[in-house]
């Protein structure tokens, strides 16, 4: 998990602030990847870009663009009992922790805590259904093809393409 997200970061960095090593980025031990510029939407980088692949990393770097885009960082969530029902990875959050929402998205991306995720999306969503309405409409507009998430089954497993 944190090879994925590490790639991810990597290869926004490299396509934020230098050229595309293609060399570096083939060396990574990933299923598939996409990088585009983000003003025209051009394929810098593409591996597999047609690929099936699962949407985990994706949808907890979209949960934290959207905690760093609609949030506070700063502002204080208190956690509920829905927030600490996640599988399999979790920080250990208690009912009436709280806990900074600067703080969740940090479990989340560096740990991959799904109680921080879940935590996210109730803080800034109000609640699951309609932050995974708030995540679909944040893929569609970077250019994911078909939705991440369901929001009548939030939990099913999805898998996704990245398509260049």
């Amino acid at each position: 998990m944190i090879k994925k997200i590490t790639a991810l970061f990597f290869a926004f960095s490299i396509s934020l602030f230098a050229g595309i090593d293609e060399y570096e980025l083939n060396k990574l031990n990933i299923d598939a990847m996409v990088v585009k510029e983000l003003t025209t939407q051009n394929v810098l980088y593409a591996k597999e870009a047609h690929k099936s692949v699962k949407p985990a990393s994706l949808t907890k770097v979209i949960t934290a663009l959207l905690a760093i885009e609609k949030g506070n960082l700063n502002s204080p969530v208190v956690i509920t009992r829905e927030m600490t029902r996640v599988e399999p990875t979790i920080a250990g959050y208690k009912k009436g922790d709280v806990i900074l929402l600067g703080d969740l998205v940090k479990a989340a991306m560096i740990e991959s805590d799904n109680d921080a995720a879940m935590a996210i999306a109730v803080a800034v969503g109000g609640n699951v259904e309609n932050f995974v309405t708030m995540m679909n409409a944040k893929a569609r507009q970077i250019g994911q093809k078909g939705p991440l998430q369901d929001r009548r089954a939030p939990h099913r497993r999805y898998c996704t393409v990245l398509r260049g």
